[in-house]
């Protein structure tokens, strides 16, 4: 009887669909919160709801998607060329010119998390464990799920989520076991991908790998490297506004020009950035490691020297030993001292020396490199090299953390496959490793119902009633006027088709950043961060002064804010006229504004807002 049991029990653990449904549901219950209650969740701010979701919703309703590079498109910075915003090749800005920006956004979602876990399914069954028996599909599942439930960047696409497919893509292309769908899937990377912030790198570090296969083999692979060059250049193509801005016209001059402020660290500082993006990622690329995976992964290097399953006694010590250090803060402790990066690379180190069980050790070793990188890429000993090189200060040299995403996934699939092949009882110990990084994640999320750190309700943080009420107070053509924005983000106006002198932009003419800098420049001289964040980067061209706050923590911090008056403004709003500016938006009464030449008209709130907005005249506009 028992042995018929057991009989069963093996056929349930090998069986595969029970393991890709169990992964299924998961997905689509971590993903069912977008379409219950919507725009009511909590959605990242920084770079997404303050930039990138008004980026494609200002171009696909401007009329100019296809239009020549240097036509403008009026709505932001009082006027910026077409080529400021990037491809027509697009998939999400044509999810934008579709459906509504909600609807966009949340079908960009889904497929974005639908993608990444067929992706690293299938680079984990057909490549990494291609030849291991049919358990596999338990590790390869839960690979797969943990890659697919990441808080993915939302406007990088299928930038990383894609990541493992274009992997396997590529090395079946190199072994020569490619067919069409290889080559459709690379030519149509470019078209939901970033090239500048992810595969420009990605493609840098498979460079390397063929010039080390090529040396090691001595043999060409020019299958491989027609696949590299071919998918760069298709990347090229589809990017060729931003090639066309950099390299042939010589009238535009970039903001990034400028950029200073990044490379501000001490080497201390820099080993500390190194530090924290192994813990915890960096917010375009999180891997949520330090909850339990990255503790799971180093105590699981305990189990490489072990040649054989574990008794059942060692087993529950195994584990015991694990949940006790857990719960008992250990790992917390241990992680966050100033040795750990560097006692940790000697120990891994030392584990691929030798000749047995490397897998894990080597994608610890290389998630350690890829934080070092990270850290000292804003050491500022960089700055003597870039004043040899004039214009690499353009380039923000620590996006190869874009893979650490990936790397983690992997690693928890490897993981997984030791505890399951050395400790008895590990198919439970699995679930509950399941379980528990699916909560760790579920908080994680970039879309949630709970009150977040730097996430805010999509339908609050654009607040559409409050703003059209505002626009038929003024009750002329938004096209006529020019606003500004005091402690509200520029993008609410923007989504609301404002027409603003201030926003974020990555790219704009360096010429109209030192036109805005006249309006903050008195207070921003005054005070080192605001003076570095606006030269030294100025993507934001925000009306920085004394007393206004950007950086919203969550809905609390914003509500708390209202009752408060702000005083000793050091605005220069004659600037403001000059640039054409007539309306101020503020998050907060203005002490005697006559004296900043600013008039009073009305205060708008609403329940359903996360704003009050006070609104004002700028009295000394002169018409052009």
């Amino acid at each position: 009887m028992r042995q018929l049991a057991d009989i069963l029990c093996n056929k349930l653990l090998q069986n595969k669909n029970i393991w890709l449904w169990g992964a299924v549901s998961l997905l689509v219950l971590y993903l069912s919160p977008l379409f219950i209650f919507g725009g009511n969740l909590q959605f990242l701010v920084f770079d997404n709801l303050d930039s990138n979701v008004v980026w494609f919703k200002t171009l696909a309703e401007s009329g100019k998607i296809f239009a020549a590079n240097d036509a403008v498109i009026p709505n932001i910075m009082n006027g910026l060329p077409r080529s400021c915003y990037g491809s027509e090749f697009n998939i999400i800005l044509w999810l934008y010119y579709f459906f509504t920006p909600l609807q966009a956004y949340i079908i960009n979602e889904s497929i974005i998390h639908a993608v990444a876990f067929v992706s690293m399914y299938i680079f984990l069954d057909r490549y990494l464990f291609k030849n291991d028996s049919a358990y596999k599909y338990i590790y390869v599942n839960a690979g797969a799920l943990y890659f697919a439930i990441l808080p993915f960047w939302p406007s990088g696409g299928l930038s990383i989520p894609i990541m493992p497919l274009v992997t396997y893509v590529l090395l079946r292309i190199e072994e020569g076991r490619d067919s069409w769908r290889s080559w459709l899937l690379l030519a149509l990377l470019p078209l939901y991908s970033d090239f500048v912030l992810v595969y420009f790198f990605y493609f840098f570090l498979a460079g390397i790998y063929f010039l080390r296969k090529s040396i090691i083999t001595r043999r060409f692979n020019r299958r491989l490297l027609f696949a590299l060059v071919f998918t760069v250049a298709l990347f090229l193509i589809s990017d060729y506004r931003l090639v066309a801005q950099m390299f042939f016209e010589n009238g535009f001059v970039s903001n990034r020009t400028e950029y200073y402020s990044l490379i501000n660290k001490s080497f201390l500082d820099a080993y500390r950035s190194s530090l924290l993006e192994f813990l915890d990622g960096v917010p375009h690329a999180m891997g949520v490691q330090v909850g339990l995976l990255l503790p799971l992964a180093l105590f699981t290097l305990l189990l490489l020297p072990v040649k054989k399953k574990l008794s059942t006694r060692d087993s529950l010590i195994f584990a015991s030993l694990f949940i006790v250090s857990y719960f008992a803060g250990v790992w917390d402790i241990v992680l966050k001292q100033i040795y750990t990066l560097p006692l940790i690379m000697i120990i891994l180190l030392a584990l691929l020396m030798q000749n047995r069980s490397r897998l894990l050790p080597a994608l610890l070793l290389a998630q350690v490199f890829l934080a070092f990188w990270f850290g000292f890429s804003f050491y500022e000993g960089w700055r003597a090299v870039f004043e040899l090189f004039p214009g690499m200060e353009m380039f923000n040299f620590s996006r190869f953390f874009f893979m650490t995403e990936m790397l983690w996934a992997v690693i928890a699939a490897v993981v997984i496959k030791e505890i399951l092949i050395k400790l008895n009882f590990s198919v439970f110990m699995i679930a509950v490793i399941v379980i528990v990084q699916f909560c760790i994640s579920l908080n994680a999320s970039f879309f949630t119902t709970k009150i977040s750190l730097y996430q805010l309700p999509f339908n609050k943080y654009y607040a559409k009633k409050q703003f059209s009420e505002i626009e038929e107070y003024i009750g002329k053509p938004k096209e006529s006027y020019r606003v500004v924005s005091l402690g509200i983000e520029p993008a609410v106006a923007q989504y609301n088709g404002f027409y603003t002198l201030d926003g974020y932009m990555v790219n704009y003419p360096l010429a109209y950043k030192h036109e805005f800098r006249k309006i903050i420049g008195k207070y921003i001289d005054s005070d080192k961060y605001y003076k570095d964040l606006f030269d030294g980067w100025g993507s934001k061209a925000y009306l920085f002064d004394n007393g206004v706050q950007y950086a919203y923590y969550n809905e609390f911090a914003i509500k708390s804010m209202h009752n408060k008056v702000y005083n000793n403004l050091e605005l220069n709003v004659s600037q403001v006229s000059k640039m054409g500016g007539q309306y101020l938006f503020s998050a907060q009464a203005i002490e005697d504004p006559q004296k900043y030449g600013l008039f009073f008209l009305k205060t708008f709130t609403d329940p359903d807002s996360l704003w009050s907005v006070s609104l004002y005249k700028v009295e000394q506009f002169e018409k052009n």
